[in-house]
Order: structure tokens, then sequence, then C-alpha cells
């Protein structure tokens, strides 16, 4: 960790996301980038050209709309009433809201007050101690990216170093023990769920030499020089492999029999950089290259006060 901090010092420092990708990762988790494009830009680009004007004053009327405090809770409440309006629906609609006010904070936290307090009557006479445990309606979504949106700059200039540096160290400690490849579960977890209660031997890590050209993903391709044979690639999945349960068991080191001492180094390289930079500093990089997502621009041409408050 001390050799990660100094290199942070020396490059790019943190990978921070930029405020147009923080929100979009936080308001829409699980969509891709293409799909977005795909759904605003493809409507707009399919519309008629004798409908143009139409959409155009439906999408004015409808922003007058929203506008309204009234209309706005009873609309969202209407919908939350349809019983095939999934969790999933709701977390979409909270954070199309939230950027469709994202101009008028003050308003948009109104909204979310009342739709809070409704929240918390209804909840008063079923399980009010489950409440805002789950992002299971509008509201709750809505308090999310508002906090989301708030805590930008205070993470970014205060907490981030801290927290990406506790992070780095946590994730550090639990590669020290078994992880599974598929599932994710390691020895050494904090979260009891994931934890992997296999008992899985294990033997002395065996050292491979790497070079500073390598990608991220080319470090998981190692070649083999066994002694008396000629090298071998090693790879998760080959010829080699051995099924069982009608499954293919991924490969390890202890499936191609290479032991500590033996002569084992990475595959050469192919891929040269002009500039010469730790490995450290690769996957900084690599981690700091975000998604490109493409929503907002599509976003701004309805919502043009959200590109003023970035």
């Amino acid at each position: 960790m001390t050799d990660l901090t100094k290199e942070l010092s020396r490059t790019q420092g943190i990978p921070f996301l930029e405020y147009k990708q923080f929100v979009t990762r936080t308001f829409f988790p699980k969509w891709s980038c293409f799909y977005l494009r795909h759904l605003i830009g493809g409507f707009v680009h399919r519309t008629n050209d004798l409908m143009r004007p139409n959409l155009d004053e439906g999408i004015t009327l409808f922003s007058t709309l929203l506008n309204n405090k009234h209309f706005l809770v009873t609309f969202v409440h209407a919908l939350e009433q349809q019983k095939d309006f999934a969790v999933r629906d709701r977390c979409n609609l909270a954070s199309l809201l939230t950027i469709a006010l994202h101009g008028k904070l003050e308003y948009y936290t109104s909204i979310m007050k009342d739709l809070l307090v409704d929240l918390i009557d209804a909840s008063a006479s079923k399980n009010p101690k489950l409440m805002l445990r789950r992002t299971e309606s509008v509201v709750e979504k809505m308090v999310t990216n508002w906090m989301s949106i708030c805590m930008y700059s205070y993470l970014k200039e205060t907490v981030g170093e801290p927290f990406f540096l506790l992070l780095c160290a946590i994730k550090q400690q639990i590669n020290k023990g078994s992880a599974d490849a598929i599932t994710g579960k390691a020895r050494y977890t904090l979260n009891e769920e994931w934890l992997l209660r296999e008992n899985v031997e294990t033997k002395p890590q065996v050292s491979s030499n790497t070079h500073w050209c390598f990608t991220v993903i080319g470090l998981s391709r190692s070649e083999w020089f066994p002694e008396g044979r000629s090298s071998r690639i090693l790879q998760d999945l080959d010829d080699t492999s051995v099924m069982e349960d009608g499954r293919k068991k991924l490969n390890t080191v202890f499936h191609y029999q290479v032991s500590v001492g033996k002569t084992h180094q990475s595959q050469k390289c192919k891929i040269y950089s002009s500039s010469v930079c730790l490995l450290s500093n690769l996957i900084m990089r690599s981690a700091a290259m975000a998604v490109r997502v493409s929503c907002y621009t599509e976003f701004s041409r309805f919502f043009p006060k959200l590109e003023q408050n970035m």
C-alpha cells in the first residue's frame, strides 16, 4: 500500500470519474451506454418529420406538467399503484425525474420530501423497520440520487482518496486467500454471504516475471517451460481441462503441475508502448478509463439545464 500511495502521488492520482459518468453510473447502474443511446436517440431518429413538431410540443407540455407539484406527486403514486410497475421501472422513473429536475434541486427536494412523508405514513401500518432498507419505491431511489448529487464534491475533494486506498487495501487482503473465479466468493471476504466456506488447500505462490509493456489482460496469459518439453501457454480453459459432472473445471497451476522453483515466465510482449510505466500505473489507468456514456448528450436536448449545473 505504501508503494501504491507513492505511485499515485507521482502519476495521475486517484481515478475519479467525471460528474456525468458518476451520475450515470449511479442513476442507471445496470443500463449500458449503448442501450441508452438506442433507447433515446433511436426514438427521436425514427420520428416522422410531420410528427416532429407535435413531439416537441408534447415534450414541452409534459415538462410544464413536471413543474406542477400536485401533478407530479399524483403521477408517481398512480404509476406505483400499477401491479406491472416493477422495481426496476420505479428506479428508472426516479432517475429520469432526477435528470429532468436537476436544475431545480430545491423543487426536487420538496417533491422528494412529500413523497417521503407519504411513504412513512404507508409504512407505519405495515413494517416500519424495513422502510428505506431496500430501494423498492420511486422516492427511495430519489433519495439515493439526491445524496449522490450533493456528496459528489465532498467525495472528490475530501474522502475520495482515503476510500480508494481503503478499497485497495481490502482487495489486497482478500487476494491473499483463496477466491472463486466464477462466483467471486473469497476466503478472506468481509461479507459473510460471499464467504468461501470450502477448505481449499493452497501452496506457496509461484513467482512470475512480467514486463512493463504488458496490458492488464495480457498478464493473465503465461508461458511455462517444463524441463525436457516444449513451452506451453497457460489458460483457464484448454483441451486439457477436466470434465466433472458435465462441466469443465478451470485450470489452475496445480492442474499444470507447476511447482515452486520451476521455470515459469510470462509470454513475450507483442504490444509496445512509447513510454515506460510501471505495472501499477497500468492498472490505475485501466481503472480510470470509465465507460463513455452518451445518454447525457441526448438528455441535454430536452433538459439543457443539466449541462449548466455540471
